[in-house]
């Protein structure tokens, strides 16, 4: 039962790593890793992200608003999130019928 069970695992990860959104996410990713606009706008959102969750200023706010912006205009990025948007449907889909799966295994009258 249990080597069915990794074997089921197996095939569902390998279903999700072998699809072309992920290896198409993967892709564009070490792109951006090779993009120094991308990584600056990054670094400096997670820095006003930051600052903001410790003085909560509305002067924060607006400009890691902004520079967001920037960043989800940059096509490469756009791109990526698209994509990584999909392979997380994906994820959520295979997770959900899971749930689903072991409640009913779970919780059926024997």
């Amino acid at each position: 039962m249990e080597k069915k069970l990794n074997k089921a695992l197996d095939d569902v990860i390998l279903s999700i790593t072998e699809s072309d959104d992920f290896r198409a996410c993967l892709r564009i990713k070490e792109k951006m890793e090779n993009n120094d606009e991308i990584k600056r706008l990054v670094d400096l959102i997670k820095r006003l992200q930051k600052k903001y969750v410790r003085t909560m200023d509305d002067e924060v706010k607006r400009q890691l608003d902004c520079v967001q912006r920037q960043l989800d205009n940059i096509p490469l990025y756009d791109s990526y999130q698209k994509k990584l948007s999909l392979v997380n449907k994906k994820i959520d889909i295979i997770k959900e019928e899971l749930n689903d799966y072991f409640y009913k295994v779970v919780n059926e009258e024997k």
